[in-house]
C-alpha cells in the first residue's frame, strides 16, 4: 500500500479526522479503499501504524495537513517574531487564519495548539499561548504590555490591547490588575509604575511617618500618608491609587498592608485594639465614626469589634454617641444600690425594669438606659449587662433600643434561661404570639419572633408546671 494513497483517503473522505479509537472509522476506511481498489493490512493495528505515520493527530483524531496551510501559519508567526512580540494567545491567531483553518476542518483551540506543536517545534507551548522565549506566561504578558507602552503615564486595557492584538483584552486587564509593574486610577486608567516619582526627601518622610505611627499606634492609616507633592508630582494617580504607589515604590518590604492599614508585622493589628486605642483619645466617638473607620481601615464593617472598643473605653450617653470616662463620675455603691430597688427580690430584670432615675445618684450627665447600660457593663459591682446573641450573649450587635437585662454578677442562666424564667411568671396562656409579643414590649428582644423563641416557650411550661 502505497503512503499516497492513505493520504489520498484520509483527505478525500476523512476532512474532519480520522479517529482512531473509533471502529466505525476503520470500517468506512476500508469501504473508501476498496471503492479505490486500494489493498490494506487485514488487522485494523497495521492499518493504524500507517494511517498515524502519514497524518497528524489533532486533538486525537489524525489529519492530513497541507504544506499550503503551514506555509501560511509560518509565515504569519514570522511577521509576529518581527515585530519583537513574544506571547501569543491561540484564540486571537486562530482568528487571524479563520478562512483558511475553516477550509481545513480546524475549529478549536485544542486542534490548532497540537497543530502548531506538530509543525512548529521551536515554540514554547502552554495552554492558552505560546512563547518565542520561553518566558512564563504572566511575565510574558508584562513584558509585551511594557514594550508597546510608549510615552504616555497612564492608559486604559483597552488602549494597550490595540496594541497587542495577539493578547486578549481579558488577559490583559489581570495582569495589570496583579502586576506591581501598574496602578490602577480612578478612571479605569492603569499608570505605569516606572514613571512614579517620589523624591528621596520624601520617601524619607512617608517611611518615618509609617514608622512612628506603627510604634505609637501599632500601625498606620495609608491615608494619612504624608504625600500632597508626591500627589502633585503624579497627577494622574488618583483615589487610592496614589497610596497603592506609594506603598510599592516606598514602604514594601518593610511594611505590610491590608486595605488601608500599614504595619510592621506580618501578623498585623488586633482591630479591637486599633478601635480602643482611637477612643481613648476622643472627648466623644459615635457608633458611625467608628464604623466609618473600620470601613476605611479594613474595607468592612465589624460591628462586634466596634462595639467592644466602645463600651470598654467610653461610656453610652445616648443611642448612638459615647463620651470618655472623665465626663462621668459613678457613685459605685449607692447606683447598685438604687438599681436593687427595682430588682425586688429578682436576679434580673429588663434595662427597660428601671422605670425612673429619681434614686440614682449624680453621675455629671443625666441618666438615661444608656448610661445605666454603660454602668452595669463595666463599673458595677453587684450586676452585669446581657444580651442575647447565639455566641452567649456577647456585643455582636448594635442595639439602639436598650434591649437587653440588668442580671446579678454569677448568675448561670443564658439569656434563653432567663427569658423562659421571666414568661414562665407571667399570667397569660404560654404560645408563641403571646411570648413574643410580651418580650418585645418588655424590653427583653428587639423583636417579637426569633430562632429559639418555641424552644423559650417550651422550657416556660416547663418551669411554670414545675412550679405548680
Amino acid at each position: 500500500m502505497r503512503p499516497e494513497a492513505v493520504k489520498s483517503i484520509l483527505t478525500k473522505y476523512f476532512p474532519d479526522g480520522f479517529r482512531p479509537r473509533l471502529n466505525r472509522d476503520y470500517i468506512l476506511f476500508r469501504n473508501y479503499a476498496g471503492k479505490e481498489s486500494i489493498s490494506l493490512p487485514p488487522d485494523n493495528e497495521s492499518l493504524r501504524n500507517i494511517i498515524e505515520s502519514e497524518g497528524t493527530y489533532l486533538d486525537g483524531s489524525v489529519f492530513i495537513i497541507s504544506k499550503e496551510l503551514t506555509d501560511e501559519i509560518g509565515s504569519l508567526i514570522l511577521r509576529i517574531q518581527d515585530t519583537k512580540a513574544d506571547v501569543i494567545f491561540y484564540s486571537p491567531l486562530m482568528n487571524a487564519l479563520q478562512p483558511t483553518l475553516s477550509q481545513n476542518h480546524i475549529y478549536s483551540v485544542e486542534m490548532f495548539r497540537d497543530l502548531l506543536q506538530a509543525n512548529f517545534p521551536g515554540l514554547y507551548y502552554g495552554k492558552d499561548s505560546f512563547t518565542f522565549s520561553g518566558a512564563e506566561q504572566d511575565e510574558a504578558i508584562s513584558a509585551e504590555i511594557l514594550r508597546v507602552w510608549s510615552s504616555e503615564n497612564a492608559l486604559y486595557p483597552a488602549e494597550i490591547a490595540g496594541r497587542l492584538p495577539y493578547i486578549p483584552l481579558q488577559e490583559i486587564s489581570v495582569r495589570l490588575k496583579t502586576s506591581p509593574d501598574f496602578v490602577r486610577t480612578a478612571e479605569g486608567k492603569y499608570f505605569l509604575m516606572k514613571r512614579f516619582y517620589v523624591s528621596d526627601s520624601e520617601k524619607e518622610e512617608i517611611f518615618r511617618f509609617v514608622e512612628e505611627s506603627c510604634r505609637a499606634d501599632g500601625f498606620a492609616a495609608i491615608v494619612n500618608i504624608p504625600c500632597e507633592s508626591v500627589r502633585a508630582n503624579n497627577y494622574e494617580l488618583t483615589g487610592d491609587g496614589i497610596y497603592t504607589a506609594i506603598f510599592g515604590k516606598v514602604l514594601q518590604g518593610k511594611f505590610y498592608r491590608r486595605h488601608k492599614i500599614i504595619t510592621d508585622t506580618k501578623e498585623g493589628p488586633d482591630i479591637v485594639t486599633v478601635f480602643k486605642n482611637y477612643c481613648r483619645n476622643r472627648c466623644e466617638c459615635t457608633v458611625d465614626e467608628l464604623t466609618e473607620l473600620c470601613r476605611d481601615l479594613t474595607g468592612s464593617e465589624y460591628p462586634a469589634g466596634i462595639l467592644s472598643a466602645l463600651y470598654d473605653t467610653m461610656i453610652r450617653i445616648s443611642a448612638k454617641t459615647f463620651t470618655e470616662d472623665y465626663s462621668v463620675h459613678f457613685d459605685t455603691d449607692e447606683t447598685d444600690r438604687a438599681i436593687s430597688l427595682f430588682m425586688a427580690g429578682q436576679r434580673f430584670i429588663p434595662i427597660k425594669g428601671i422605670t425612673t432615675f429619681a434614686p440614682f445618684p449624680e453621675c455629671g450627665r443625666k441618666w438615661n438606659h444608656y448610661v445605666l447600660e454603660s454602668f452595669c457593663y463595666r463599673f458595677s459591682r453587684k450586676y452585669e449587662l446581657r444580651f442575647y446573641a447565639e455566641d452567649g450573649g456577647k456585643l455582636t450587635r448594635f442595639n439602639s433600643r436598650n434591649i437587653g437585662i440588668i442580671a446579678e454578677k454569677g448568675l448561670t442562666l443564658t439569656y434563653i434561661g432567663m427569658l423562659a424564667e421571666s414568661l414562665s411568671r407571667q399570667k397569660f396562656a404560654l404560645n408563641e404570639e403571646n411570648a413574643g409579643k410580651y418580650f418585645f414590649e418588655a424590653g427583653l428582644m428587639g423583636k417579637s419572633k426569633f430562632s429559639a423563641l418555641s424552644d423559650v416557650v417550651r422550657l416556660a411550661q416547663r418551669i411554670r408546671e414545675g412550679r405548680n
